[in-house]
């Protein structure tokens, strides 16, 4: 029997026929509304195995209220990615009430797809199904908190709280900067996590600040509470600093942290050995000695998560890189110099002498057999590592090379610089595929996305530029060459020249840095920055993703390494060895060390 000519029971969902006024299975009165019309579009009937749209196959309902239903569903277009789907209660609904549902619902689909946010799940699509609307969107896998809380005995510890807490404040202040802003009605205080929170807190006496936010939080007259969400993340944010430096490095009688630290956690893998460094042993930015002062340059002061301090380079460290097998650091140098590194005891392997001047970054090939060390000699070479000559010396550009980035297949190389181009080219024949011409100005970082269909590139014209490399075999081999008629999505987030790029591995977002002092985290797709960091201390050079893309770590000119949680968006390490200005980064395959230059 069609939909249209059934109505079904609000009480027990039961089928009954049209003209039908008491259910056939339960008795209940059937609903009509005052102008005649029978609701007969009941939700959250949909079972297992039903294909809605002719694409989601139904697992399981996993909500209902009045809003509607919201089901488990596999998307068969895409390896059965599961995927949540909201249907809309038409429920008791006559056709102007109706009508106002369907504008409001689709009210609600436009503004969530513009949101972009780490703990905000994506909307894919909206779309009318047998009469009714339904919103797809990401499936998140968890539990309420309810269910939390009862499932830890009726009380969260303290981490827990604060780590909840700072994701919904970062949460709740996107929404209430976004335009137009979001404010969600009803809140109740103590419906969050800090109602929740352990009375007793375990004798720490840095945990009194967290103890007085909570009150606030929790008071009755709003007058005495917080002035606003950020206000409340900032404070969660350095509670959560000193309370994690306490629990890993208790300090009887002491408020303040250990001299070179600043929310370090150790208690993850990720920080327990982060630090591992190549230091330069001059400090190439500090200002000339005087006449009467000493003449040794300051060095690197190692810290409690320092492995290694590999001093060696003569000048400045443009370039860090981790072999992906995890074997060997390499670093570039204006020493004109690439060096290799045993991250294991941090001694010196090998150094690479055939550059004729300063080198600016260095890439190793897929593999970890090969590296591609870039130079303001205008050159590219390739060589194997622990040799003294180049496999080969691509001569391309027509000016200084500043960047270098091997495809994830390693079948191709990219590589830009002062000339304002970058120029994509195969390594078994050295032949130049394409030259891309978008920027203004010099080229400084490359990244290639996760599936290598794609690169970013970053400029001093305050750019960074997304853009396919491929080559359209229609057109002859030089307008190939040289115009691009590829669609370009051109990010404008920086105000001033972008130093830094990093593609995340799981490929869904861009961090990059610039001398404006910040570094955003955004969406390749559609350009809303998702994160925003603001570093009032100094430029930002550089950033990298931990291999899982749950972390970041960037570097400034303020002499630290910070890394970052993506989804709390907190800063969970500050690493302060360095005594001049680090300019690079990069992680371990195993995403337990990191190494940083300077």
């Amino acid at each position: 029997m069609a939909l249209s000519s059934t109505l079904f029971c609000d009480r027990c969902g039961a089928a009954n026929r049209a003209q039908a006024i008491f259910c056939s299975a339960c008795g209940r009165s059937l609903h009509i509304s005052a102008n005649g019309t029978i609701s007969n579009t009941l939700t959250g009937l949909l079972v297992q195995q039903h294909i809605l749209n002719k694409r989601y196959r139904i697992i399981q309902q996993i909500g209902k209220g009045g809003f509607g239903a919201v089901y488990k569903a596999a998307d068969t277009q895409f390896a059965d990615r599961p995927l949540a789907i909201k249907e809309m209660s038409q429920n008791n609904l006559n056709p102007q009430e109706l009508r106002e549902a369907t504008e409001a619902f689709k009210r609600e689909a436009h503004l969530l797809a513009s949101l972009t946010h780490p703990n905000l799940p994506r909307i894919y699509e909206q779309f009318s199904d047998t009469g009714r609307l339904y919103l797809v969107m990401d499936y998140i896998e968890g539990e309420t908190l309810e269910a939390y809380l009862d499932k830890m005995g009726g009380k969260l510890p303290v981490d827990k709280v604060l780590t909840i807490g700072i994701q919904l404040t970062s949460v709740l202040e996107y929404l209430h900067t976004h335009q137009p802003p979001i404010i969600l009605s009803g809140d109740d205080p103590t419906d969050s996590p800090f109602h929740f929170a352990p009375l007793q807190l375990h004798g720490y006496p840095l945990l009194a600040d967290l103890a007085r936010l909570i009150a606030q939080m929790l008071e009755v007259d709003s007058s005495k509470r917080p002035a606003g969400v950020s206000e409340i993340k900032q404070k969660l944010q350095h509670i959560f600093s000193l309370y994690t430096v306490a629990q890993t490095n208790p300090l009887p009688q002491q408020s303040t942290l250990p001299h070179g630290y600043q929310a370090v956690s150790t208690g993850t893998p990720l920080v327990a050995a982060a630090g591992a460094t190549v230091a330069a042993a001059a400090a190439p930015n500090a200002p000339p000695a005087a006449a009467t002062r000493s003449k040794q340059p300051a060095q690197p002061q190692p810290r409690k998560n320092t492995l290694f301090i590999c001093s060696g380079h003569a000048s400045r460290i443009t370039g860090v890189a981790w072999a992906p097998n995890g074997s060997q650091i390499a670093s570039a140098s204006y020493d004109k110099t690439v060096r290799t590194w045993d991250p294991t005891n941090g001694k010196n392997i090998h150094i690479y002498r055939r550059h004729s001047d300063r080198v600016n970054a260095v890439a190793w090939s897929p593999d970890s057999k090969r590296i591609a060390s870039a130079s303001d000699d205008h050159t590219v070479q390739v060589w194997e590592i622990g040799t003294k000559n180049p496999l080969f010396t691509f001569g391309g550009h027509t000016d200084k090379v500043l960047a270098v980035a091997w495809s994830p297949d390693g079948t191709r190389i990219a590589s830009a610089g002062v000339d304002k181009t970058v120029q994509v080219w195969e390594v078994a024949t050295r032949r130049v595929l394409f030259i891309f011409n978008g920027h203004t100005d010099r080229v400084t970082a490359l990244s290639w996305s996760p599936d290598g269909k794609q690169i970013a590139s970053a400029s001093n014209d305050r750019t960074i530029q997304v853009w396919e490399w491929t080559k359209d075999t229609s057109r002859s081999f030089l307008s190939s060459l040289l115009f691009s008629h590829r669609r370009v999505n051109i990010y404008r987030g920086h105000t001033l020249k972008v130093t830094g790029i990093a593609w995340s591995p799981d490929g869904r977002r861009i961090a990059s840095t610039g001398n404006d002092k910040t570094m955003r985290v955004w969406d390749p797709i559609t350009n809303k920055t998702g994160f925003l960091h603001q570093n009032p201390l100094g430029s930002m050079n550089s950033v990298t993703w931990s291999p899982d893309s749950r972390f970041l770590a960037s570097t400034s000119n303020d002499k630290t390494v910070q890394v970052w949680d993506i989804i709390t968006r907190n800063s969970i390490c500050t690493y302060q060895a360095h005594t001049g200005y680090v300019t690079t980064v990069s992680w371990s395959p195993d995403r337990s060390r990191l190494a940083s230059g300077s």
